[in-house]
């Protein structure tokens, strides 16, 4: 008994699922870069599927989800209308060597695409105006969290046309990255760094199934795809007429398709981004000579270049002196797996919403079982609290719903609600490649209670002790009680 008071004394933990392993949450032990690094390697070994040919096509079928096909009439409009490609109706892969000059480039794709549909009364197209665009803020300077990276450009939302503050960025925002090199191949130490900013895009955002990526190396490109069984990559592509299609294809996705096609779930609802954290309206930045290098930018051409492509940087002469190794500013600082604030407002479980009230924990790990648990209460009559709770589970495992569908144990957790809510199967349907398959299993469970260390008198104490009893008695196979599996639901009586 003294032992078990002892281990009460100890504990700090407002809430308790009482589901989780008798193991200490992931985030009480905190990883730094030197740790991070050979997991990620380690969750990555086996779990890699190379070189798959048309990845961009199966995951972004523009016949379907953009109702226009990317086709050579569209590359002589962007060339001719804009001076976007060259003479052989190519990328200009020149400008995608410098962090700044390509998040403008890009930026200016775009608005040339919502240009052309808003022009040529595109009926069948499925959207007209961008939901995101590409910064290149944290290329100089980290991104906001708890390890310092810098992606060389990250895709950001739009809110009503408007751009984010550059204080205002962080891994929240994030939904996807481009890593630009100068050498003619993909380095190990570019993929790691692609691999570690998809991991933190995944830990920071509770609704992201998968993260993508574009690796962009001298005039060759490759699409990543990192989720919860692992990363597939696409074969590396040059920016001929066909590499420009599959690249614009990929850009297009990512700036204007909403946002469950590049990686959310759709039953999930983020936050409002407040006023306060919004910049200005991304605006087109008309120079006349695409291949002029960026040192050759006059000082007012650097200035309207700063506010088109809202980074918050000026285009400095000196730019192209970058070093590869420089990426990324050395620190001591700990992951800490929890926020001081949501990201999730809402999530729904076999129709019913819910509003998040906590995120109370999350696994350090974006392969795997990812799991999340968060206090939730209903949003039809705002009463009682409920634990929602998912994870990433290998189809055709034994379902934890089943299992508490049948658990007959008095006082004990009782299932509200149950789903299957995603699956890795998405983005390797068509993959010719034998694989493993993942999906996200969600449980609405009650009680939710409070922590044995909230007692206040002896005679909670007693009836606590009393339901142990019980539940003891239920469950006879097992040998013993954890106190941090036990908590208090407080009752009318």
């Amino acid at each position: 008994m003294f032992d078990f008071l002892q281990d009460l004394a100890h504990s700090h933990q407002k809430y308790i699922f009482r589901l989780q392993s008798v193991r200490l949450p992931d985030h009480e032990h905190p990883m730094d870069r030197s740790v991070l690094d050979p997991h990620l390697v380690r969750d990555l070994k086996d779990r890699q599927l190379t070189a798959v040919p048309l990845l961009a096509s199966l995951l972004f079928d523009d016949s379907k989800l953009f109702g226009f096909m990317i086709d050579r009439n569209l590359l002589v409009r962007l060339r001719d209308d804009h001076s976007l490609l060259d003479d052989h109706l190519q990328l200009r892969s020149q400008l995608l060597q410098n962090e700044n000059m390509a998040a403008l480039y890009l930026n200016n794709i775009i608005l040339a695409i919502q240009k052309w549909l808003e022009t040529n009364n595109n009926a069948n197209a499925k959207f007209t105006k961008p939901q995101r665009y590409f910064s290149s803020a944290g290329s100089k300077k980290p991104v906001s969290g708890p390890i310092s990276r810098k992606p060389d450009i990250s895709v950001l939302p739009l809110v009503d046309g408007k751009t984010l503050r550059q204080d205002s960025i962080n891994w929240k925002y994030i939904h996807a990255i481009i890593e630009i090199t100068r050498t003619d191949k993909l380095t190990s130490l570019m993929l790691n760094q692609c691999h570690t900013k998809r991991f933190l895009m995944g830990l920071y955002q509770g609704d992201r199934h998968f993260a993508p990526c574009i690796s962009v190396t001298n005039n060759k490109f490759r699409f990543m795809i990192s989720d919860h069984e692992g990363e597939v990559q696409s074969a590396s592509h040059t920016l001929n007429p066909e590499g420009t299609i599959i690249f614009l294809r990929i850009i297009i996705a990512l700036a204007f398709l909403d946002a469950h096609h590049i990686g959310l779930d759709p039953t999930m609802t983020r936050h409002k981004i407040k006023p306060s954290h919004l910049s200005m309206p991304l605006e087109t930045f008309h120079h006349e000579n695409w291949d002029s290098p960026v040192a050759n930018l006059g000082r007012n051409q650097k200035q309207k270049a700063k506010k088109a492509i809202q980074t918050g940087a000026l285009l400095d002469d000196d730019e192209d002196d970058e070093d590869e190794n420089d990426e990324d500013v050395e620190d001591n600082e700990y992951i800490d797996a929890m926020e001081d604030d949501n990201l999730i407002d809402f999530i729904t479980c076999q129709g019913v919403k819910y509003k998040v009230i906590k995120e109370i924990f999350r696994a350090q790990a974006f392969i795997g079982r990812g799991t999340r648990v968060w206090l939730v209460r209903r949003c039809d009559d705002g009463r009682g609290l409920y634990v929602l709770k998912e994870s990433w589970i290998p189809t055709g495992q034994s379902s934890e719903a089943h299992f508490l569908e049948n658990l007959e144990i008095p006082n004990a957790v009782r299932l509200i609600a149950g789903e299957v809510s995603g699956s890795t199967s998405h983005i390797r349907q068509d993959i010719r490649q034998p694989c493993e398959h993942r999906e996200k299993r969600r449980i609405v469970v009650e009680p939710a209670g409070y922590h044995l260390s909230s007692i206040k008198s002896a005679f909670e104490l007693l009836v606590v002790a009393r339901d142990i009893v019980a539940g003891k008695s239920s469950v006879s196979d097992f040998c013993d009680i954890d106190a941090q599996l036990i908590l208090v639901h407080p009752c009318s009586n």
